[in-house]
Parts: structure tokens; sequence; C-alpha cells
């Protein structure tokens, strides 16, 4: 059975679903299936330095190894990456779900450089209508965002 996530909008009342790429990213599908045995709610922000992303922290996942990287996402990708001390006020190491949405994605943080990212799923279900109001998504985390596991 193909594994699919639901990511939800409900400021905008949009919805998208992914499919989990489990041939290619593994250990990370693995990981976000586990995270998402309850569903998860959280302030969703859009990306500044990213270009057209989504993105949301998730429990940090340090031993998370890299599998099916890219530091240039396609529209459509659903990547996890960690963000290193001093990205964050915290200054921890923290981790983050970035769903890119347009082309001229990138994961370069000017402080830091590239970051490659674990492409994990491919938006297959409604990228057009979340692309509308991701637009519309500030970088502040004022918007929430609701994930869970899409099931038939």
């Amino acid at each position: 059975m193909t594994k699919r996530i639901r990511f939800y909008l409900p400021g905008f009342g949009v919805q998208a679903i992914a499919t989990l790429l489990e041939d290619r990213a593994p250990a990370t599908c693995r990981m976000v299936w586990e995270l998402l045995e309850k569903v998860m709610e959280a302030p969703v922000h859009h990306g500044t330095e990213t270009g057209p992303e989504l993105w949301f922290f998730i429990p940090n996942r340090p031993d998370l190894p890299y599998e099916h990287c890219t530091v240039f996402p396609a529209p459509g990708d659903v990547v996890v990456y960690h963000r290193l001390p001093g990205i964050v006020a915290s200054n921890e190491e923290v981790s983050d779900i970035g769903i890119y949405y347009d082309r001229g994605g990138k994961n370069l943080i000017a402080s830091l450089g590239w970051i490659p990212c674990n492409v994990f799923a491919t938006v297959t279900e409604n990228l057009a209508a979340l692309a509308c109001a991701a637009r519309d998504v500030p970088p502040s985390g004022k918007e929430r965002i609701i994930v869970s596991r899409a099931m038939e």
C-alpha cells in the first residue's frame, strides 16, 4: 500500500496530498510516518531565503541519514532538513519539513551556505491550489498547518 500524507491549511480551506517515496528515502519516510501517528498541527512559515516553500518545525532528528538529497527542490517536493545552531533563537539544532510549491526553490541559508535536504515525498494532488494559498502565507508563522496520514 502506498503511504500518503495530507497537508491542510485551515486558514485557506486548502489541502494537498503527498505520496511518500519509500524506495528513495526509507529512513525519512519511516520517521515522518511515525511522527504522524497523531495528527500534527504547527505554525507554518513561508520561505524567505529558500523561495517558494512552506515550512514548519518538527522534533529534531539529528540521527537521520542523508538520503535522496538535493539543494534545488522541484515543485511538489516535500523535504526534511536540519538547521544548525545559530539559525534559530534557541541556538539549538532543529529539523523542519518543507513543501516546495513552485520553481526556483533552493536550500541556501545566507549565513551558512547550501544545506542539503532529504526529498521524501511528492505532492500528487492539489499542488496548484496549495501554490495559490501558499503565496499568501506570511513568513511569520501566523498561519497554521495540519498534517496527517492520508487515509483512503
